[in-house]
Formats: structure tokens, C-alpha cells, sequence
């Protein structure tokens, strides 16, 4: 190489470097939610998040969850408590899953796994709980009991998850809507302790900050 230009090598190299860094998803920039729900069949192998997904049908319509984050590596079990299907969240720096799946014939949950150790939580029990306590009695005059929660989003310190929870909109537009009780939860990604409740649909850009009191939530 002509020396005029030798000199000019490291930076060049920093350079593509650089650039290419910015390609991968160790590049993604802090707090950038890069993954998407991903919704799994019995037998789909998906990547998300740098993660390869498995779920494994199993007898009758039980079926396994699985991870791994390197090719040729095993399998990582999740959980088994999974009927049928299951939408998967890689949260934005790739540490936690959050999971909607049928846990009973009957019933949904929202789990939440820890993508290093394989721990994997129920974090909609304090949920559910609380909604049947708030919300408004259904037509026989007991607790709102037939809805359950369906996770929505990671706080950006992965810390906190956005679960949703309420009877589902009227189908036809124009329709005379019953009263919504639809409302939105704040929860510990650890154990799904309940730490705010949001009674409108319209939450606010910043919802993960409990500091800051809203007329429609407490906390």
C-alpha cells in the first residue's frame, strides 16, 4: 500500500467497523424494543431476539416451551404449562420472555422467563385478582370472573410488564357498547405483583413510571 495512504488504514477499519457493529443486534441501541410478538404452533422452531423458539407438542393438546440463543446448543426448558398455542415478547436488550398462552381448557395466563436461567413465572394471578375485586359485576350480579389478563409490553428497564384485561369490544361498529371495564396493569416482571392500575384504555407514553399520579390510575 502506498505509505500517502497507509497512515490513513486504522481509520478506515474503525470506520467499517463501525458500521457493521451497528447491523447486529448487539448494535440496537438502548431501550429499542427491535422484537416483535412471534405466535407459535405446535411444532414451530421461530427465531426472535436472537433467540430460537420451540414448541413441542406434547399429548393431547398440552404442549412444552423451549429457548436456546446458540446454534448446536440444548434445548432450555421453559414451561409445560402451555394448551395449544403461545405468543412470545423477547423484551428490548434480549434478557426476558413475556408469554400468552391457554394454561387450561378454559383459561389464559401471561408468564414471564428469565431467558438466562430458564425461570419461568405466572404473572397473572395479581392481576386477575384484582380486576374481580374492581371492576364491575357481570350480568348475574357476580365478580367480573370470565376475563383474563393478555401481556402487552416490557418497561424499558425490563423490570415491569404492561398486562391488559377487560371484556372484549362490541364486534359490530356502531354497535350499543356495554360498559367497559377494560383496564391495564403494572406488574413486577419477578413475581407479578400488581404496582399500578390504569383505568382507561388512553395510557400515558411513559406508563412504567410510578411516580407520577394519573386521575384515571392509582398506585
Amino acid at each position: 500500500m502506498n505509505r500517502k495512504y497507509a497512515r490513513f488504514k486504522p481509520l478506515v477499519l474503525s470506520i467499517l467497523l463501525s458500521v457493521c457493529g451497528s447491523c447486529l443486534p448487539a448494535g440496537i441501541p438502548p431501550g429499542r424494543d427491535a422484537s416483535q410478538w412471534v405466535h407459535l404452533e405446535p411444532g414451530d422452531r421461530i427465531s426472535s431476539g436472537g433467540f430460537e423458539l420451540f414448541l413441542k407438542k406434547e399429548t393431547g393438546s398440552n404442549c412444552t416451551l423451549y429457548l436456546k440463543s446458540t446454534p448446536g446448543e440444548p434445548y432450555l426448558f421453559l414451561t409445560s404449562e402451555i394448551r395449544m398455542s403461545a405468543d412470545v415478547l423477547v423484551s428490548p436488550h434480549h434478557r426476558y420472555l413475556l408469554i400468552n398462552a391457554p394454561c387450561s381448557d378454559v383459561a389464559r395466563c401471561v408468564y414471564s422467563t428469565d431467558a438466562r436461567s430458564g425461570m419461568t413465572r405466572m404473572i397473572s394471578g395479581g392481576v386477575r385478582r384484582a380486576y374481580q375485586e374492581a371492576a364491575s359485576p357481570n350480568a348475574s350480579g357476580g365478580p367480573a370472573s370470565g376475563h383474563y389478563p393478555v401481556g402487552a409490553a416490557f418497561s424499558p428497564d425490563e423490570t415491569m410488564a404492561l398486562l391488559r384485561i377487560g371484556p372484549d369490544p362490541p364486534p359490530v361498529a356502531g354497535s350499543i357498547p356495554i360498559q367497559s371495564d377494560r383496564r391495564s396493569y403494572v406488574v413486577k416482571i419477578s413475581d407479578g405483583s400488581v404496582l399500578k392500575e390504569y383505568r382507561t384504555e388512553s395510557l400515558p407514553d411513559h406508563w412504567w413510571e410510578l411516580n407520577r399520579s394519573s386521575p384515571e390510575g392509582f398506585y
